[in-house]
């Protein structure tokens, strides 16, 4: 025997089905559900004039901070406010002509008229026979999360602006300091090449999405001294405790390995069969701030002599001083041994 049900408002509204009694039984337990779910949903009714809303659960009027009276039989517009978004609008308007589920961030607001966002997910709903009854929505405040999203997007777009202007400061250093170590002008392009595509290099690794934080000074090391003294890693020996370089440091400290690894494979070390590079460092405190301590000594190569001139050395020291840096030299007769010092 077929049975009448009535669900939804108190008043009014109710959705009226002649269904089987096991039919009813599984109707109940949807509504069951419905009624002690934490995500708030409602049912619009688009066979009446405005597409109203004919059931909402608790809680729907508890984020709402609506009563069931005052929610049923109005349209969901009513949630919407100054803020809301035309787009949004629009995109929700769309989603109801196609008669598709869609997901759509809108603001909407409570009674209160505090505002938050909500990631709505509206969809159709029909009946055995493919004939459209009903629209379901869902509404989950994402408020929080958006503005965190908000928030981190703001730093990033910070943090690489920036970045940006800290590489455009160390690139025109590199052309007013580079003229004086070259002697012409294919020279001075060389010279320049080459040292901008070691800033490129380590600013490369710094900035790869899947890398979390700043960049480690290991992976810096490798990357610019691998890339001046191809097929002769076992040549170079890169050790020390894993260091997050601040971003102030990236640039010095690059091209300080840079010139240390281009005098090496040019005039030192690695221009002999039997030359290699130690590079080492570790962190010492220093008061409010740890000092970056860093060694790379020569060994098997030449015989050592002070050059008369420090050419691109002499850029170095410039810009490690920029950041409260410096750099010495032993020029030992078995290879030159430079010691670095920076504040982190």
């Amino acid at each position: 025997m077929p049975y009448r049900v009535m669900l939804g408002g108190r008043r009014q509204w109710y959705m009226t089905h002649l269904i089987t009694r096991e039919a009813l039984q599984k109707q109940q337990m949807f509504f069951e559900t419905l009624q002690h779910s934490r995500l708030a949903f409602c049912i619009t009714d688009p066979t009446l004039e405005d597409n109203p809303i004919k059931y909402a659960n608790p809680a729907f009027f508890k984020l709402t901070g609506y009563s069931e009276d005052e929610i049923v039989g109005r349209n969901c517009r009513f949630l919407q406010g100054p803020d809301t978004s035309e787009a949004s609008i629009k995109l929700i308007r769309q989603a109801i002509i196609d008669q598709t589920v869609q997901t759509i961030d809108i603001v909407n607001y409570r009674k209160s008229g505090e505002k938050f966002v909500s990631a709505l997910q509206i969809g159709p709903i029909f009946d055995d026979d493919g004939s459209l009854t009903g629209f379901f929505g869902s509404q989950l405040d994402v408020t929080e999360e958006r503005e965190t999203a908000e928030r981190a997007r703001q730093l990033a777009d910070s943090e690489l602006a920036h970045r940006l202007g800290s590489i455009v400061n160390v690139l025109t250093a590199l052309v007013r300091l580079s003229k004086n170590d070259a002697t012409d002008v294919d020279a001075l392009i060389t010279l320049l090449s080459e040292r901008i595509r070691a800033v490129g290099n380590a600013h490369i690794l710094a900035l790869k999405p899947n890398q979390a934080g700043p960049a480690h000074l290991g992976d810096i090391a490798h990357v610019i001294l691998s890339a001046y003294a191809p097929g002769v890693d076992q040549r170079l020996q890169i050790e020390g405790p894993p260091v997050n370089l601040p971003e102030p440091i990236l640039a010095p400290l690059s091209l300080t390995l840079h010139e240390l690894a281009t005098n090496a494979v040019k005039h030192g070390a690695l221009s002999k069969a039997d030359g290699s590079v130690s590079v080492s460092w570790q962190v010492l405190p220093s008061g409010a701030r740890d000092q970056l301590a860093l060694r790379s000594a020569e060994a098997g190569g030449p015989r050592v002599h002070k050059p008369p001139a420090l050419s691109g050395f002499g850029m170095t020291a410039d810009l490690l001083k920029m950041t409260g840096g410096a750099i010495t030299y032993d020029w030992c007769p078995t290879g030159m041994v430079a010691t670095v010092t920076l504040p982190i």
